[in-house]
């Protein structure tokens, strides 16, 4: 799921995630095994990767399809005699693509990339750029300088199709929205809405680009302004907002009456303590019961998922992943702070990946309520590979299934069905939550 701050903010919700990390990362070899020539490395750098580390076999004749694919769409054109060294036969293709006159080799290779990440893996995976990479870097430090808001990318489809929530390339049929605004940020205070379509920035359509490419643009230094253009209720609403120093909240908590509540925004190197932390806190003052807030929550590292889930489990397994090297079982670290105390787990839409781990885990251990509505449904693991631009291509690399066995790509399905508006205060969430989970 690609969620994205805009710290921009705009902000992984892509998030950007920070992308889901498995055991050690693989280092990507000093010399590529296939043959390539010196202008189109990069090409080969790639499918070396994707060959070792995809969590399923990829045809290379596709591969160079979805390349050749990426570059017509960057050069209108082809044709050109194919002087280059590229991994398989089919790359010819590929080959006269870059070639072809007034085509600039390191912009095309990207191309190739980002074609063959696009038209031949699946929507998880994705290449970024160097800028695109150190933009993942700053929202895993937690501080960034923008507006303070979340975004997702959505499909749209006509009137009796299902909409999906997943699209790369904003365009007419794939927008930009906002999800959230973080509290007391320059995008909240600028009047900035969930739900609100982002169709320029600074004056500029953004159709055409990714959410990782909008996202550098809303970002900047602290002061300076950006203008940004949004479609609402079907008109048109222009707003200029004003950049900070943004500081990405991972947990917010309250005590209420006997309930700890504690809303978790992502899962980021450090949320697993600090979870730690605001549980044994909201015990010590005197919780009774605790909801834990998931919704729109798109994810993050896998090694914060289990810490968070050890948290309310003891024993057993936390959930298994299964990839081109076998299955891994990952079981609760034993050190919980709140097993055995009544919890409820939120989740809506846009609860996803490591907030599915957590919930589905939970569930399954009958360790908590889970209450809301259908969650995502991303059931795969990604690890991010540098490549020698400086850029890196994240891969699914493992899908991954609940302690009980089940396959989340259709989402956690919650105990209990309930509409939980954004706009509810923490008290209003709280008695909502207690009077349909009572009893």
């Amino acid at each position: 799921m690609s969620f994205a701050l805009l710290a921009a903010t705009l902000t992984a919700c892509v998030s950007i995630t920070p992308p889901e990390q498995a055991p050690p990362p693989v280092p990507a070899p000093s010399e590529p095994v296939t043959a390539c020539s010196t202008d189109y490395r990069l090409i080969c750098e790639a499918v070396d990767l994707i060959e070792a580390n995809y969590v399923d076999d990829v045809d290379p004749a596709q591969l160079a399809a979805a390349a050749t694919r990426g570059i017509e769409e960057f050069a209108q054109g082809s044709g050109a005699e194919s002087a280059c060294t590229i991994p398989f036969e089919g790359f010819d293709l590929v080959c006269q693509a870059i070639e072809v006159k007034g085509v600039e080799a390191e912009e095309a290779v990207e191309a190739a990339l980002v074609g063959m990440v696009l038209y031949e893996l699946d929507p998880n995976s994705a290449y970024f750029d160097e800028a695109s990479l150190e933009l993942i870097r700053q929202d895993q430090l937690g501080q960034v300088e923008g507006i303070g808001a979340v975004v997702t990318t959505e499909s749209t489809a006509p009137a009796g199709q299902q909409v999906e929530s997943l699209c790369p390339i904003i365009s007419a049929e794939c927008r930009l929205v906002i999800v959230s605004t973080f509290s007391g940020a320059p995008a909240e205070r600028a009047g900035i809405l969930a739900g609100d379509v982002v169709v320029e920035v600074d004056g500029l359509p953004i159709a055409g680009k990714t959410i990782d490419e909008v996202t550098a643009q809303v970002r900047g230094e602290a002061g300076t302004p950006v203008e940004l253009a949004l479609e609402r209720d079907g008109r048109r609403v222009e707003v200029s907002v004003i950049r900070e120093a943004i500081e990405i909240p991972v947990v917010e908590s309250r005590l209420v009456d006997r309930v700890g509540y504690l809303r978790l925004n992502s899962f980021s190197a450090n949320s697993g303590g600090q979870v730690d932390d605001t549980l044994r806190r909201l015990l010590s003052d005197g919780a009774e019961t605790l909801i834990i807030d998931l919704r729109d929550n798109p994810g993050g590292t896998l090694t914060a998922a289990i810490d968070i889930a050890s948290e309310f489990v003891d024993e057993g397994l936390v959930l298994a992943t299964s990839g081109p090297d076998g299955t891994t079982e990952y079981p609760a670290d034993g050190k919980g702070t709140a097993v055995g105390i009544p919890t409820t787990v939120l989740i809506n839409q846009g609860s996803a990946s490591a907030s599915e781990v957590v919930a589905g885990a939970l569930q399954d251990a009958g360790a908590a309520v889970v209450v809301g509505h259908v969650s995502y449904g991303k059931n795969t693991v990604q690890q991010t590979f540098d490549l020698s631009n400086g850029g890196a291509l994240k891969l699914t690399i493992a899908r991954w299934v609940t302690r009980a066995g089940r396959n989340l790509d259709n989402g956690v399905v919650p105990d209990v069905e309930l509409d939980l508006p954004a706009d509810l205060s923490v008290d209003e969430l709280v008695a909502l939550v207690s009077a349909a989970t009572s009893g």
